[in-house]
């Protein structure tokens, strides 16, 4: 591949990769306000869903690091 081409395939993931990665963050931020807001509130956030936001983000960064 000729330089113009790689350079054009790193802009065209780019525009791919960065509102991926912003909803991403976006997400995990919106769960992680909604476990605090019941603790907030003094509500027991339950083991089930402590276990289920550690879960997700192991998994992502499994993925992340395996790339």
């Amino acid at each position: 591949m000729d330089q113009k081409t790689v350079l054009m395939l790193v802009i065209v993931v780019a525009v791919i990769a960065v509102p991926a990665m912003k909803r991403l963050a976006e997400v995990f931020a919106e769960e992680r306000a909604g476990l605090e807001k019941q603790w907030d509130r003094g509500d027991n956030v339950s083991t089930e869903d402590l276990r289920v936001a550690l879960q997700r983000y192991r998994s992502f960064f499994d993925r992340l690091l395996a790339v």
